[in-house]
């Protein structure tokens, strides 16, 4: 949501946010604030993951998680009709396509001169 909400409890959320879907979006009203939401795919690979505290009393040093929910979609939330790159979600899922270059395999350049190439292959 592109807003702070002031409380962490449970709450009758369907009750009162009822989105409904367009031809490309979802449309919905929070607090008289209209919100324009886009359904967006987790990149090839990623998991969402929703934690939340376990028992203090099961883990020896009180600090540890528990799997509540998994995740491969979200849905991104703003005011208005565009969700810019300032948008925080936005970068995030520029960063997974990004580091999936950065942390690639890469071929030494020495290597390459060891590859054979096949037969009326063009050469550099």
């Amino acid at each position: 949501m592109p807003c702070t909400i002031g409380y962490t409890g449970p709450a009758p959320v369907s009750d009162y946010f009822r989105p409904r879907r367009t031809d490309t979006e979802l449309k919905a009203c929070f607090r008289g604030r209209e919100l324009t939401g886009w359904e967006t795919e987790l990149p090839a690979g990623y998991t969402g993951s929703i934690l939340v505290p376990a028992d203090s009393h099961s883990h020896p040093q009180g600090c540890s998680w528990v799997l509540q929910h998994e995740f491969k979609s979200l849905t991104r939330w703003t005011h208005g009709s565009f969700v810019g790159v300032e948008n925080g979600t936005t970068r995030m899922l520029e960063w997974a396509k990004l580091a999936s270059f950065v942390h690639a395999p890469v071929m030494p350049v020495w290597a390459e001169d060891a590859v054979v190439k096949p037969e009326g292959s063009p050469t550099q």
